[in-house]
């Protein structure tokens, strides 16, 4: 039987086996816009830092594939409206791709033709999708001005030609990006090819490889989602004290002894993260926005600014059970 390791995902600070993994916006950085730290007041002072109970990760479910024939591949988003309790007894309104928030993981493989059924079933809402990473004409992708209305469909279909990388979608709609990105309308986006297929690496989706969506949120008192822009957001771009890793405030997640796969997304509106362990423990990146290194690099802190991913590999050999 194999022994098991927890990642305890805890307000800003994740806990792998033990080790912290620190979320620190970054300060000072190249071409980065004045600081607007977490702790700076916001024009809304109705901002709460939420601490809850430690709670299962959630793992995003894999898109199923709808069509049988070979190297082709169709799936089927909705975006809705939803509710979810990030904080227990207290709903928020969400957006969500075939949930209450988020969406799943779309896997496809390079060379396969893929086409995407997307409906909008948003209550008032135009959206889009656009592939964020993945190279496509211009009109196979969700743009400012190619809205979808509320009850209507858009059917993109296109060739998958890149090499493997962990890609993401999200909205782009005219001026609406950023609070349906907020609400929680984003989701994984797979290639896989030969070279993925043949690479020693952690590779079962939610065993030894795992995805970690970051995000940070202002709360309401009442759990809603505080998004109104104040001067210093629309400077500086919106950022809150409370994180949010898949979804969840506060997670955890068991992995097995050895190797694991960590497929980094950061997915917040503005801020920037500086990611480590806590003992200082190296780690490889073998993985970037555009897909594989040519070789691993081995390091102790990642820096990643929004919509940004990076793929790093955690060795968990050598630590003690919990």
């Amino acid at each position: 039987m194999k022994a098991n390791y927890g990642i305890f995902i805890a307000g800003i600070i994740i806990v792998l086996g033990g080790l912290f993994l620190f979320f620190v916006q970054g300060q000072d950085m190249p071409g980065q816009l004045p600081d607007l730290s977490m702790n700076q007041p916001s024009d809304n002072t109705d901002n709460q830092t939420i601490v809850t109970e430690e709670a299962p990760l959630p793992i995003p479910p894999l898109l199923k594939d709808k069509n049988p024939v070979p190297n082709k591949a169709e799936f089927q988003i909705t975006a809705q409206n939803s509710t979810k309790e990030f904080i227990a007894g207290k709903e928020t309104k969400t957006m969500g791709y075939n949930g209450d928030y988020l969406g799943p993981v779309i896997r496809v493989r390079n060379g396969e033709e893929v086409s995407v059924n997307v409906k909008n079933n948003l209550d008032g809402d135009v959206t889009t999708i656009h592939w964020h990473g993945l190279k496509v004409d211009g009109d196979k992708d969700g743009g400012p001005h190619s809205g979808i209305k509320p009850g209507e469909s858009w059917s993109p279909e296109f060739k998958i030609e890149q090499p493997a990388a962990t890609l993401w979608f999200h909205p782009h709609p005219e001026q609406q990006t950023g609070r349906q990105v907020y609400n929680g309308l984003a989701g994984l986006f797979f290639i896989e090819d030969e070279v993925s297929d043949r690479l020693d690496i952690p590779k079962n989706y939610g065993v030894n490889d795992f995805p970690l969506i970051i995000q940070d949120k202002r709360f309401n008192k009442d759990g809603s989602f505080q998004y109104e822009l104040g001067m210093h957001d629309v400077m500086n771009g919106l950022q809150g004290n409370t994180m949010l890793v898949n979804g969840a405030v506060n997670p955890f997640l068991e992995v097995p002894r050895g190797m694991v796969r960590l497929r980094l997304l950061n997915g917040s509106n503005a801020s920037v993260y500086e990611l480590n362990l806590s003992n200082n423990q190296t780690f490889y990146q073998i993985a970037s926005d555009g897909g594989f290194l040519e070789k691993p690099s081995e390091m102790n802190n990642i820096v990643l600014g929004p919509a940004e991913r990076a793929e790093i590999l955690v060795d968990f050999s050598d630590l003690k059970k919990g």
